[in-house]
C-alpha cells in the first residue's frame, strides 16, 4: 500500500481553492493521475506528476467533513502488465480562466509502493483512501466515472466481456473463502463452478465489466492475518 503523509494543495490548488470560497465555485475534479516520479523541493509548483505513468478511471467519492472529501481508488497488477512503482499522483480540477490545474499532490518518496507484474502468479489489488479539501461539499463536481465501494474488496480476478458470455476463467490463485461474481453496477450474479472457471447463469453483454471476489467469514480473515 502507497504510504504519504496526506494530500496537499499545491499553488495553483491553493488559489482555486480561495477562490471557490470567496466566490462560491465549485470545484470540478477532473481526473487523477499516477506517476513514479521522484519527490522535488519546489513540488508546489509543480503543474503535473513528474513522471506521470496512467490515469485513475474510477473513485468512490464521499464527503466526510465540512471541508473534507475522501476519495478511494484501486490499482492492481493488470492496471500496468508489466509492473510498475506507484511513487505520487496528482488530483486535477478545472479553474475558471487556467483551465485544467494540478490541485493536490503527494510523493510517497522512498515509501513508494512496487506492484508486480501481471504475469506473477497472484493478482493483487491495492486500494488507496486520500483526503483532499475541498471549499463546499455540496458544490464540487466529478468528472471521474464513480463506482460502488464493495466492488473494491477482497478481488481476485477482474475481466470485461469481449461477447456474449457465460464462462469466465479462475485465473489465480484458489480462493481461501467462498465466492461471489459481480457485475459492473453492483448486481450480484448467480453462478457455479466448473472446473478452474465460473460459469454465470445469465450471458453477460460485450464489454460490462465482472469482479470475482472471495466472500471471507471472520474465521478467514483471523487465519490469514
Amino acid at each position: 500500500m502507497l504510504n504519504t503523509g496526506g494530500v496537499r494543495l499545491t499553488t495553483a490548488g491553493r488559489n482555486l481553492y480561495a477562490r471557490a470560497i470567496t466566490e462560491n465555485l465549485p470545484i470540478t475534479i477532473t481526473r487523477i493521475v499516477v506517476g513514479d516520479g521522484e519527490l522535488v523541493s519546489d513540488w508546489e509548483e509543480l503543474t503535473d506528476v513528474i513522471n506521470p505513468l496512467f490515469e485513475i478511471a474510477e473513485i468512490y467519492y464521499k464527503v466526510v467533513g465540512e471541508d473534507i472529501a475522501q476519495i478511494t481508488f484501486d490499482y492492481t497488477s493488470q492496471t500496468e502488465p508489466a509492473g510498475f512503482v506507484f511513487r505520487e499522483f496528482g488530483v486535477f480540477a478545472e479553474h475558471p480562466e487556467l483551465g485544467e490545474v494540478m490541485y493536490a499532490y503527494e510523493n510517497a518518496g522512498e515509501y513508494a509502493d512496487h506492484v508486480a507484474p501481471a504475469s506473477t502468479f497472484r493478482f493483487t489489488r491495492n486500494i488507496k483512501k486520500i483526503l483532499v479539501k475541498i471549499a463546499n461539499a455540496s458544490q464540487v463536481i466529478l468528472q471521474i466515472d464513480l463506482i460502488v465501494p464493495m466492488a473494491l474488496e477482497n478481488i481476485i480476478d477482474q475481466f470485461t466481456s469481449t461477447e456474449m458470455q457465460t464462462t469466465f476463467p479462475l485465473i489465480h490463485t484458489s480462493p481461501r473463502g467462498a465466492l461471489s461474481v459481480i457485475l459492473e453496477g453492483a448486481e450480484t450474479l448467480d453462478f457455479t463452478v466448473a472446473g478452474n472457471s465460473v460459469v454465470l447463469d445469465y450471458p453477460v453483454p460485450a464489454g460490462i465489466r465482472v469482479w470475482i471476489k472471495e466472500v471471507r467469514t471472520r474465521e478467514d480473515a483471523e487465519m490469514s492475518a
